[in-house]
């Protein structure tokens, strides 16, 4: 068990730091401040509006993770950085109303979920596949698995890990 803990901290920390390094080389839209404040009625909303700042002329790649997997949130990261894509939200079993007029504006042609079924099922991702969309999934057996999967998934080397336990969130 340990050796487990250890190899999905390990995971975590590889795919956070590599969230880090390849975030350094993501390109935002030439009008998007920085130093803006982003917010909406819930975080479904806040997602679709950061989105909308940083990516005001569309992203062919959109990254979907479930709405309070925490861990599956932070992990997408690493992908959204490498694709220079955005972040939005999903509920398990359903595509809110902000998400899906969102990815209507994005002109979204390939949609990456980072989670297993047990936080975004096969329904949602079908869902997800209308519109001629390419839907696919970066999962694990649990969040240690679906980390590493996604740090594997990227083509950059990461010079520096940094480690995180991944069951505490504040330590992320």
């Amino acid at each position: 068990m340990a050796k487990r803990a250890a190899a999905g901290t390990l995971a975590l920390a590889v795919c956070f730091t590599g969230g880090l390094v390849a975030a350094t080389t993501a390109s935002a839209d030439a009008t998007f401040k920085f130093d803006q404040r982003f917010g909406g009625a819930d975080r479904f909303e806040t997602a679709v509006n950061a989105s909308k700042a940083a990516f005001a002329d569309g992203a062919g790649d959109v990254i979907i993770v479930q709405d309070d997997a925490l861990a599956d949130g932070l992990t997408a990261s690493y992908i959204a950085g490498l694709k220079k894509a955005p972040i939005l939200y999903v509920k398990k079993d359903s595509v809110p109303a902000a998400t899906s007029a969102e990815l209507d504006r994005l002109k979204a042609e390939r949609i990456f979920i980072v989670g297993g079924t047990a936080v975004v099922s096969s329904s949602v991702q079908s869902s997800l596949g209308a519109n001629g969309r390419n839907v696919s999934r970066v999962s694990g057996s649990d969040r240690f698995e679906t980390a590493a999967r996604v740090a594997t998934s990227g083509s950059n080397d990461v010079g520096t890990v940094f480690i995180a336990n991944g069951d505490a969130p504040a330590d992320a």
